[in-house]
């Protein structure tokens, strides 16, 4: 095609022969976790390596380490110098980390004269025998976050909801949990007209999510009234003034991506969230598979912090999310697979007696095969004829009978009709022997 296409041509030559601009780095921009979670992690291995590192202090550690990256290449060294306080003052302010002074043993001096100005100088021998340094130490929040993977920005801004379900958690109504593993930055758009509407029928339908959502999350239906007149800006600048702002505008973006996940772990049929949410499939299949990965990456961060119950409740939810079912229907998809055993054939299966993997062991091959027969969409594999159509229609206005269907012709079609079925049998047999 590049050969016959002269503009496609000159578009290659053009891509391979111009000048492209070359990588830059964005670390001072939170690409990656950003310099924090670089400098937790040096921090974390620099600590492990003591004895290597032995007579540099923790600053000079960062300091030199900051010198190797591509950002103190590219830009000023003021500016990197900047970025790096400002990390690590991040650091030590949301306690990932704290600065511990270490007294370190001198190396023996030659020794004194004796008499009295040997004396004297014991004295201020033994003041001067150890010498001071300062170290970074990484903190059980610091080890949680580098364990569970989490960027220190997001650990921090979701530990102040992780200590409050620690105290007390509420799981009536799946809210609550969802909500502690709903990423920070939602990539979802929100029609704020539709969210206050979606948030009462909600509320209707489920009344423990208004508890929750109101004395514990505190979600304001006065502020989501307000946002419908005065849409919150999606890139708020760095204003100091706007934190608060942005804070609480991620706060209510983040609980409406909760309403969706509640939709899936609840199977409802992906056609409705659409349609009733106003989004598309590909938003919610890629909300669903960021929600799953951060329900691993939270329970990782609960255990590491000792957080037992909290930890046992959001593995609890990691297969909910990653096959998008009840959890009662969950036995039957982990034993299967979400491939064989989706959340409707497993709601069928459930619905028609088999409740676990005994009863699915017990069932024979023609009986699993029934089950799926029936579960199965039908399709035709024969197009449809747009002229016997037609000529169908005009038929059945005209009550006349144009086309009758011959004895032979009637014996292919039901011939062509037990193929079909013994292929569809044949098919529901092997995948009743898979499971």
């Amino acid at each position: 095609d590049v050969a016959k296409n002269a503009d496609e041509r000159k578009r290659l030559v053009h891509l391979l022969s111009s000048d492209v601009e070359s990588m830059r780095s964005h670390l001072h921009v939170g690409k990656g976790g950003g310099l924090e979670k670089l400098f937790l992690d040096t921090i974390a291995c620099c600590s492990e390596e003591e004895e290597r590192l032995r007579g540099q202090s923790g600053p000079e550690i960062v300091t030199n380490f900051v010198k190797c990256t591509l950002l103190y290449q590219q830009y000023p060294h003021d500016e990197v110098y900047s970025y790096t306080e400002k990390a690590v003052q991040f650091l030590l302010e949301n306690k990932f980390i704290f600065l511990m002074e270490i007294l370190e043993e001198k190396e023996p001096q030659q020794k004194q004269k004796k008499g009295a100005s040997a004396s004297k100088n014991n004295v201020c021998s033994q003041r001067q025998r150890h010498r001071r340094s300062f170290q970074y130490q990484v903190t059980p929040l610091g080890e949680a976050a580098i364990a569970s993977g989490i960027p220190p920005h997001e650990a921090a801004q979701n530990v102040q909801f992780l200590e409050l379900a620690q105290e007390q958690i509420y799981l009536k109504g799946d809210i609550h949990p969802l909500f502690l593993v709903t990423p920070l930055s939602t990539r979802l758009r929100i029609k704020w007209d539709k969210y206050i509407d979606i948030f009462t029928d909600l509320c209707e339908d489920i009344p423990e999510v208004e508890d929750v959502a109101v004395n514990v999350l505190k979600i304001d239906r006065g502020r989501l009234q307000s946002f419908i007149y005065h849409p919150p800006v999606t890139n708020t600048t760095t204003v100091a003034s706007s934190e608060l702002d942005s804070a609480e505008t991620l706060k209510y973006k983040r609980f409406y991506s909760t309403i969706v996940l509640l939709s899936i772990v609840s199977a409802s049929p992906t056609s409705v969230v659409e349609k009733y949410m106003d989004l598309s499939a590909s938003d919610i299949y890629n909300l669903q598979k960021d929600a799953s990965l951060l329900c691993r990456s939270t329970a990782v961060f609960c255990r590491e912090l000792n957080w037992p119950l909290l930890t046992a409740v959001l593995e609890s939810y990691t297969d909910r999310l990653t096959y998008g079912a009840q959890e009662h229907l969950l036995p039957l998809m982990r034993a299967c697979g979400p491939d064989i055993m989706h959340s409707r054939r497993a709601k069928h299966f459930y619905s028609n007696g088999i409740e676990s993997v005994a009863d699915l062991e017990g069932c024979d091959e023609l009986e699993l095969a029934s089950l799926i027969k029936s579960e199965v969409p039908f399709v035709s594999r024969q197009p449809l004829d747009s002229s016997a159509v037609g000529a169908g229609a005009g038929a059945a206005t005209s009550n006349i009978d144009t086309n009758p269907i011959i004895p032979e012709q009637q014996q292919q079609q039901q011939k062509q009709s037990e193929e079909q079925d013994s292929h569809a049998l044949e098919s529901c047999l092997g995948l009743a022997r898979t499971i």
